[in-house]
């Protein structure tokens, strides 16, 4: 592993092994988010929170924000982007920004929440959000997030590929996260041996999928699967359980009055383990998916979650 690799694993870990910040969820949020319903639709976090975040993430390729012509600005490698009300345009960006939603920068808690009882005004409202999302599915720029992991089009992305083995499975990812993974499995085999649980999850692993070129369901925005950073892992036997939201229809239950008992669960110690090399766990999310991985190690560090002090990649 080259300086410049290690030095930036360095830094994402440091950043991600501080004190463990607790996060509630209270039912304040929970309005808001049935009034947002997309954890995009209107940004939690200031605009010099996130961009920090990407700065303290990646020093060596973004520079710091900077408050410049009426936005908050920085650029990664050479491309200057403006928040844009967290849409992340290009300043060269001359169309309408109305065009786009912003993107996702949205409250991970720490644990995972308790389904509350919503009242019926609380259940009408997102009914009526999601009908809203469905004729009108969320669309975001991907210029930022493109460059970021040098994934402009299908086959640039398709190209930038490769073949890993992770957890007995073969699954294509982004390289820039191969040295997470690697280290993901060996944190994951080292708990199996005395945590049951965690034993028993590898074991249940059908399959794992890590990039496919596509977009979010039920948006036109682009999924982190065409970026090779994401990953849904599935088990071999569902047990009558839902995975993904949508999929909760099939119990005659909204997605959002689902039990958590009623829905594929992963064991809080591989969740952990997940997060403490940037993976944000979408069983966690509103929208849940249950399956899914992604790495996005900027909505840990807005968050605050973090794990205890680790090691640095080998």
């Amino acid at each position: 592993m080259s300086d410049y690799v290690k030095a930036r694993r360095a830094r994402v870990l440091a950043l991600l092994g501080t004190v463990v910040l607790a996060l509630f969820v209270s039912p304040e949020r929970i309005r808001a988010e049935a009034k947002g319903m997309d954890y995009g639709e209107e940004p939690k976090f200031s605009a010099q929170t996130v961009l920090n975040a990407f700065h303290e993430l990646w020093p060596e390729r973004f520079s710091l924000p900077q408050f410049q012509d009426g936005d908050w600005q920085l650029r990664l490698d050479s491309i200057g982007y403006r928040w844009a009300g967290g849409r992340l345009l290009k300043l060269d960006f001359t169309g309408d920004q109305g065009l786009y939603n912003p993107w996702p920068f949205y409250n991970y808690p720490q644990e995972l929440a308790a389904v509350r009882k919503l009242s019926q005004e609380e259940r009408d409202r997102l009914e009526s959000e999601l009908a809203r999302r469905d004729s009108n599915p969320p669309r975001r720029s991907p210029a930022f997030y493109d460059q970021l992991w040098d994934s402009p089009n299908e086959g640039r992305a398709w190209d930038r590929m490769k073949t890993i083995r992770f957890l007995g499975k073969e699954v294509l990812v982004n390289p820039s996260i191969m040295e997470e993974l690697s280290a993901i499995e060996r944190d994951l085999r080292s708990a199996a041996l005395a945590d049951k649980a965690t034993a028993a999850w590898i074991r249940s692993i059908k399959y794992v999928d890590g990039y496919l070129w596509r977009s979010v369901a039920g948006t036109i925005s682009r999924s982190f699967h065409s970026y090779g950073v994401a990953l849904d892992i599935m088990p071999s036997n569902l047990r009558g359980r839902a995975w993904y939201w949508l999929d909760a229809r099939k119990t005659g239950l909204r997605w959002f009055e689902l039990p958590l008992a009623k829905r594929v669960q992963v064991p809080a110690q591989v969740v952990r383990i997940f997060e403490k090399y940037g993976f944000a766990w979408g069983g966690k999310w509103f929208f849940w998916d249950s399956v899914h991985f992604e790495y996005r190690p900027e909505i840990l560090l807005i968050n605050g979650l973090v794990s205890e002090r680790q090691e640095s990649l080998r």
